[in-house]
């Protein structure tokens, strides 16, 4: 992979670690029934963090096995929350489903990349994580107004 690709896709996976998803809200006095929710899929949430964090390391150090493992891992991820759906609110499961449905085709585009992937490639990853970014970002949002 040459050093440009190599850089963009580390972009790309910059964009996806950019999610913050941090499913779990914070504590309140009266908890809500979608607050704890998110308090019980912090573990998965957590999960997929970390696994955009290896990603992001791995394409950093131009590493395309290492990234590849890191997308089988996000894709474990995601599936982990994914079962944990529905939540108690319909607009919450509807976020959290179409941000797992992304991680899930983003993590299939990233192990189908060849070990030199084109811009178009790159692209692609990049605005299916960007998608990705804004479910799980609006589904932190549901989660914080409880």
């Amino acid at each position: 992979m040459n050093a440009g690709k190599q850089r963009g896709m580390a972009v790309v996976c910059g964009v996806a670690l950019a999610t913050g998803i941090q499913l779990a809200g914070p504590p309140s006095a009266v908890a809500s029934p979608v607050s704890d929710w998110g308090s019980q899929a912090d573990g998965p949430a957590s999960e997929v963090r970390s696994a955009m964090t290896r990603l992001y390391e791995e394409m950093n150090s131009f590493n395309l096995n290492g990234a590849k493992a890191a997308c089988r891992r996000l894709q474990a991820a995601a599936h982990s929350l994914q079962s944990m759906l529905p939540s108690p609110s319909p607009a919450l499961t509807g976020e959290i489903a179409m941000g797992v449905d992304d991680l899930l085709s983003g993590s299939k585009s990233c192990l189908a990349v060849g070990s030199d992937p084109n811009k178009g490639q790159i692209a692609s990853v990049r605005r299916v994580f960007e998608t990705a970014t804004r479910h799980l970002s609006n589904a932190q949002s549901i989660i914080d107004a409880g």
